[in-house]
């Protein structure tokens, strides 16, 4: 994985690390930025890379079977399926086969060894094509204000999360963060007071995930957080951390006298996420969801008036055995 976006926008996968690099040469001077994998690196790829990289060139020794299966996964989609790729076939005989199997690899792949302006003007198209896809899927998928997902992308990542959880009987936790009366806040302190309180809140909670959870912007004053393999407590320790943070961030903005809460839901797995959502969105202060068996707790602070969150509700649903 490229762990910092800032390193290149353009993945050289090659076997061999000179020819690598010799690509990268030539990528480089036409004003992009290679990053070259090579050897064991090439498993590296993640799927999160798609958000950083514009194009993807390899060079592989198709006559190993480790190289053979990676190019064909890289062509078939399985990994860096919406990013552009531009194929540096060794073998001849073989780009032949496959283009017959997909005509539209003729497009996005070339010899071994070829001429370097030709190869320099498809890197230069491809990536310009790489960041206008990159560009609109963000701007598809993410809040303007917060930069987190927004509320389509939430639940469409609820359900895959929910998919994920039913089939290898994994607990998931949801939980949800709603700010009050923020329209009395732009009503009292103005548009732009509102909007930090806003982008405050979701800098902290981008802060507190993990890699693997999901944050993103349910509604205009609520958040949602999917906590894949989270029990309870997990969810509730989360919770009470982000409340905490919040209170110690709160003088950031000046003249805040805020009151936020926060709930709380592990899910039962055989639930409908969508209608989870729903419920949470429309009815958050009395979450009723359709399961008997339930067991709830809460956590209150007494200084409310200095709290920006003062309390958290954690109701939690106890999976069947």
């Amino acid at each position: 994985m490229l762990s910092d976006p800032s390193t290149g926008n353009v993945l050289v996968v090659s076997d061999d690390r000179e020819t690598g690099e010799r690509l990268g040469r030539w990528i480089a001077a036409v004003g992009e930025r290679p990053v070259t994998l090579s050897g064991t690196e090439k498993f590296l790829l993640d799927s999160e890379d798609e958000e950083i990289v514009d194009l993807v060139v390899t060079h592989l020794d198709t006559g190993d079977p480790a190289g053979l299966s990676l190019l064909r996964r890289l062509i078939a989609g399985e990994l860096l399926s919406g990013v552009p790729q531009l194929h540096l076939f060794r073998d001849p005989g073989l780009r032949e086969t496959m283009i017959a199997r997909n005509p539209s690899l003729e497009l996005c792949s070339m010899g071994a060894t070829p001429e370097v302006g030709e190869l320099q003007a498809r890197v230069r198209l491809a990536s310009e094509i790489g960041r206008l896809r990159r560009e609109l899927s963000r701007t598809s998928i993410r809040d303007p204000m917060t930069g987190l997902f927004n509320r389509r992308y939430l639940i469409h990542r609820l359900e895959e999360e929910f998919a994920r959880a039913r089939r290898y009987r994994w607990v998931l936790s949801v939980v949800l963060f709603d700010v009050d009366q923020l329209r009395k806040i732009n009503a009292s302190h103005g548009q732009q007071v509102g909007d930090a309180v806003i982008r405050l809140v979701g800098e902290v909670l981008q802060s507190r995930v993990r890699k693997e959870d999901v944050v993103g912007r349910a509604g205009e004053e609520s958040f949602g957080v999917v906590l894949g393999n989270n029990h309870y407590r997990g969810a509730a320790v989360f919770a009470s951390n982000v409340r905490t943070e919040i209170d110690e961030r709160r003088r950031q903005i000046d003249k805040l006298a805020r009151v936020y809460h926060v709930a709380i839901e592990k899910v039962e797995l055989e639930g409908n996420p969508i209608d989870v959502v729903v419920k949470l969105s429309a009815e958050f202060d009395l979450v009723v969801l359709p399961y008997q068996r339930r067991r709830s707790s809460s956590l209150t602070r007494p200084d409310v008036g200095q709290n920006l969150l003062h309390q958290v509700r954690c109701s939690a649903l106890v999976m069947p055995t």
